[in-house]
């Protein structure tokens, strides 16, 4: 006699009619075969240093970073990506299809800790600031240890830009900021891009308005990110109004839930690895297409619609679900200010 039932058959049941159903469901688009998110390489590897610390710091761990590099074939030189991970987001490999997507497509990438052990906020953008201007001599000067030179214009300006996700987003234009000021002693970048900016107030505030007005930047959210301020982001917009129209670009990347799995817009959609999902098309037609977009457009003169297009058709397309239903857009947002009324 049993005095209670099983549930197990009934448990089973729903399972697998969630399965099925799953399976009935469409999925999302693949990578693509080209544009800046597709999977045409000019490399075939990413060559990994580190990791280092640069001098200066009684916690050194504070100051540590590693360098990913173009390789097979290895170029003499290339443009060189500072990336800002998020708060506490410690281990590279959480980026590291994202890092891996801006190697193999031509460009180095310095990863820096930024955040180690118990930093206080206030000192997240001298750390960051500290190890890449190390990362930037080591890679110039140490051909031994055989580095990829960092690239520079025809007048012997570096090429160089600032990226981040979440804290990082935030700190990639703190520091943008700071290298207007010749006392930091760092080159300005041609480049800013913000995916998921947040955590505004565990940094120190800068004077946004002094960010040299021929930078590019793109700030780039998610729909459905419930972690960060919107109203932060949309304030810190409109303070950059100084930066030429046509060079900075508000994106609200959708939410699909169309098929299976959906595709969540939330605050983590850059964050793509094993330990914290795989990549999807908010990646392939999102955070890769606006990051490789810009880096492309400033030193190539090439995929600026990707990047730049002010809702051009490159811009929003997120491509289409197997049973050939488009995935919802990417909206170019001309006046953030609206996505707060």
């Amino acid at each position: 006699m049993h005095l209670l039932p099983r549930p197990f058959p009934t448990i089973l049941a729903v399972v697998f009619l969630v399965t099925t159903s799953a399976c009935n469901l469409p999925v999302p688009p693949t990578q693509p075969a080209t544009g800046p998110g597709g999977s045409q390489y000019l490399h075939a590897d990413v060559a990994t240093y580190g990791p280092y610390y640069a001098e200066g710091s009684g916690d050194p761990e504070a100051y540590l970073y590693y360098t990913f590099e173009p390789a097979s074939p290895k170029p003499d030189t290339a443009p060189v990506v500072l990336f800002l991970h998020a708060l506490f987001a410690y281990n590279p490999q959480t980026y590291a299809k994202l890092m891996q997507q801006m190697v193999m497509k031509g460009y180095t990438v310095v990863w820096p800790m930024y955040d180690a052990g118990f930093q206080k906020p206030d000192k997240f953008a001298n750390n960051a600031m500290f190890a890449w201007k190390d990362a930037l001599h080591r890679l110039e000067v140490y051909e031994e240890e055989g580095h990829v030179k960092p690239a520079r214009t025809q007048d012997g300006r570096l090429k160089t830009a600032f990226m981040g996700h979440s804290t990082g987003g935030y700190l990639s234009a703190i520091l943008a900021t700071r290298a207007v000021y010749w006392e930091n002693e760092m080159e300005i970048p041609f480049l800013v891009v913000m995916l998921t900016p947040g955590n505004f107030g565990t940094s120190p505030d800068e004077h946004f308005e002094d960010m040299d007005p021929d930078t590019w930047l793109i700030v780039a959210i998610g729909e459905e990110d419930i972690a960060v301020s919107r109203e932060k982001q949309v304030s810190f917009w409109n303070e950059i109004s100084h930066l030429h129209p046509d060079r900075r670009e508000f994106l609200l990347v959708q939410s699909d839930p169309h098929g299976f799995p959906p595709l969540e817009a939330n605050h983590a959609f850059p964050k793509t690895s094993g330990q914290e999902g795989e990549e999807d098309a908010l990646d392939f037609f999102g955070a890769y297409k606006f990051a490789l977009g810009g880096l492309n457009c400033v030193f190539y003169n090439v995929s600026c619609d990707y990047a730049f297009g002010n809702g051009s058709e490159q811009q929003t397309y997120m491509g289409e679900w197997s049973d050939g239903t488009e995935v919802r857009r990417t909206l170019w947002v001309e006046d953030p200010n609206s996505l707060l009324e």
